[in-house]
């Protein structure tokens, strides 16, 4: 939130945070100790500080940016697992695209940073999957058992072979039917996750007609159109989630709508609020000026 505050102003903050605060999902495990869902955004956080501070010369420092997020990744490993480890790993794409289109990265820059990135985090994935084998081992005496153990467990949470016999068979549009259409997406209300993407996709086209209508709406353009991109980038984040790992999704459904969190819903909060203000001071302007 204190980025969106610097980046953005306090309007935006403020309709970001409230969000955050009227979410069922983060305030209930917000002091989960199985979770520690704190350091599910912990590589987020870093990516965004560092990217913010080095943006325009990130690529002077792929080094130290590479070790951040190996650093980071592997800190959220260590303190929660693998839990939600799909979207942990997304949500740095978020910043990434940000950065990107405000400061017109050139194509190469784009996937030199994009491979750090990801040369980052899988070093930190090998690392956990590493010492998780070994762990394994020492327990049941042979690696090659360790090894197996851990890959069925990643096709009982993907494909779907879990104790439930139904998880084996239900279709990816059955699981994204219960994370779209369960009214659990803001407290105290009957807003659906649906909803609240219907919400921001329509103050998102209000904008665009606005702007067509309108030229010269506003002059924080470069950073209005980033922050909107990379908020609809973010989406993939969870859909990624439920669709890759649906065997997961569709029996932990008393958990899994925090995948919506990482982080599409604080940013569509964010991207609402910016362009509301915008769109406010562009008339503001426009009225005095007739004055």
């Amino acid at each position: 939130m204190l980025w969106f505050f610097i980046e953005f102003g306090w309007t935006t903050a403020l309709i970001a945070l409230a969000g955050a605060i009227a979410s069922p999902w983060l305030t209930v495990f917000g002091r989960n100790l199985f979770y520690f869902p704190a350091f599910f955004y912990i590589p987020i956080v870093a990516a965004t500080y560092y990217l913010h501070r080095y943006s325009t010369r990130i690529e002077q420092v792929p080094l130290k940016f590479g070790v951040v997020i190996f650093a980071t990744m592997l800190l959220k490993c260590f303190f929660n697992g693998f839990d939600f480890i799909l979207p942990s790993i997304l949500m740095i794409g978020t910043p990434y695209v940000y950065f990107a289109i405000r400061d017109k990265w050139s194509i190469s820059k784009f996937i030199k940073i994009g491979t750090v990135i990801a040369i980052g985090v899988t070093a930190a994935i090998l690392t956990v999957l590493l010492i998780l084998s070994f762990q394994i081992w020492s327990i049941l005496g042979n690696y090659s058992n360790a090894v197996a153990y851990i890959l069925n467990r990643f096709d009982e949470r993907t494909v779907g072979y879990l104790p439930n016999a139904v998880a084996a068979q239900v279709n990816v549009w059955e699981v994204l039917s219960i994370y779209f259409r369960r009214k659990l997406a803001v407290g105290q209300t009957n807003l659906r996750f649906i909803d609240l993407i219907s919400i921001f996709g329509i103050i998102t086209a209000i904008y665009f007609l606005v702007e067509k209508l309108r030229k010269g709406l506003t002059t924080n353009l470069p950073k209005l159109h980033a922050l909107m991109i990379a908020t609809w980038a973010s989406i993939f984040s969870p859909l990624l989630w439920y669709i890759i790992f649906k065997g997961q999704a569709y029996v932990h459904p008393h958990t899994n709508f925090l995948a919506w969190y990482m982080p599409f819903v604080i940013y569509g909060f964010a991207m609402c609020g910016y362009i509301l203000e915008n769109l406010y001071l562009s008339f503001k302007r426009t009225n005095k000026a007739s004055e």
